[in-house]
């Protein structure tokens, strides 16, 4: 029964090779997205994976608000904030602070 398929698939791929050239170009597209996107999700989630406790790190940024509106997101905070969290919250063990520096 399979043989059969397989007989039929051949004969209309080549009976009709515009449909057939788009579809497989579509099949082809589709698994290459697909495989991209897989990819990247699996990318992401093992970013910083070889860090021990990982899952204890945690990062503040600052949200800027007018109303209820944000207006600005941002990964900076102010100096003081490290320390009065570790002071304030038990929770906390440590904190780092980095810094860029411009290389240009």
């Amino acid at each position: 029964m399979f043989l059969n398929h397989l007989k039929a698939a051949y004969r209309i791929l080549f009976r009709y090779k515009f449909f057939s050239f788009i579809n497989v170009l579509g099949l082809a597209t589709g698994l290459a997205a697909c495989l991209l996107i897989l990819q990247y999700v699996q990318y992401e989630k093992s970013y910083e994976s070889h860090i021990p406790h990982a899952d204890r790190i945690a990062r503040l940024t600052m949200d800027s608000f007018i109303g209820d509106e944000v207006v600005t997101q941002d990964a900076e905070t102010y100096r003081t904030i490290g320390p009065l969290l570790k002071e304030e919250l038990p929770e906390v063990v440590d904190y780092v602070r980095m810094n860029s520096v411009d290389t240009r």
